[in-house]
């Protein structure tokens, strides 16, 4: 289990487990054997996978195709990852200072 503080700009998510004002607790069921704090920068690292993920299975449509052979549908797949990193490079290098947008909002 860890405790994080609360900055006031940011809300907790998932359910609610105990309630201490100032604090959020998250839980980890691990079979490893690093520190907590280790395991909570391990994991929330990776927190924006599964949103990266929903981008491209609705915004760049890599959710609704497969082909026969699961090579084509690996190349498929990664030819559609392909253009959402490129969406990104390109984002970035024409305005480093704004954030990230989805590609479905690239259009406005």
């Amino acid at each position: 289990m860890v405790r994080e503080r609360v900055r006031d700009d940011k809300a907790a998510v998932g359910r609610l487990l105990l309630d201490v004002p100032g604090y959020t607790f998250r839980v980890f069921s691990t079979k490893r054997t690093d520190a907590p704090e280790v395991i909570w920068r391990d994991y929330n690292g990776r927190a924006c996978v599964e949103q990266r993920i929903e981008e491209l299975k609705h915004d760049l449509p890599a959710g609704g195709f497969c082909v026969r052979e699961f090579f084509g549908t690996e190349a498929a797949f990664l030819s559609v990852l392909f253009a959402f990193n490129l969406l990104g490079l390109y984002q970035r290098q024409l305005d480093p200072a704004r954030p990230y947008r989805q590609p479905a909002t690239l259009h406005r």
